[in-house]
């Protein structure tokens, strides 16, 4: 409702809502228009173990395992069998480090074969940046040229640790960026590690 009073008719959900048939209703009910995919698909948590954004109930309700992340993977995209749909579905990793390589081309390679959107957050905290950074040895932007998962069709949301030569990767790939000016205003209250 706090989007149609704004104005807007239709969003795209990050991965971070756990019961995506609970926000499809609403969002047929209301109207609206919204892509959803798999809440919290990531195989790797340790970069958020000591973070805001992770909690050990997040992990114990989205552990990071191959087996939830094989059931998960892909599975709203079921709503696009109806090209008419409100809600429709698009392949997300939550991102910010914390899917492996394998899961990252997984993910690219579905959404190819679905020709949707591959949908991940990335450089939103400065720190998690720079330790990704370190432990890749180049930046996660460039991580995913390595891996081909940079392209038009992909969503990258936060953006906010953008280096001058990530300037030059989304120049070549112009993959789309959200950013989220909010949640951007909001990191001075986030308790972030010294």
């Amino acid at each position: 409702l706090e989007l149609l009073r704004q104005g807007y008719t239709c969003f795209v959900e990050p991965g971070t809502a756990f019961f995506t048939d609970a926000v499809a209703a609403a969002v047929e009910q209301a109207g609206l228009r919204a892509s959803l995919c798999d809440p919290y698909v990531w195989d790797r948590d340790e970069v958020l173990r000591d973070n805001p954004l992770g909690s050990q109930a997040l992990f114990a309700r989205a552990p990071a395992t191959a087996a939830r992340v094989a059931r998960l993977l892909g599975s709203e995209l079921r709503r696009n069998r109806d090209p008419e749909a409100l809600v429709r579905g698009h392949v997300g990793l939550y991102g910010e480090g914390t899917a492996s390589d394998e899961l990252i081309t997984a993910g690219t390679a579905l959404a190819r074969a679905h020709d949707v959107t591959l949908h991940q957050h990335l450089l939103y905290l400065p720190h998690i940046a720079a330790a990704e950074t370190e432990r890749l040895g180049h930046s996660p932007l460039a991580h995913l040229e390595q891996l081909d998962a940079l392209s038009e069709r992909v969503a990258l949301v936060h953006m906010n640790a953008v280096t001058p030569s990530d300037h030059a990767l989304l120049s070549r790939y112009r993959p789309t960026v959200i950013w989220c000016p909010s949640q951007t205003l909001a990191l001075d209250r986030v308790a972030l590690p010294s």
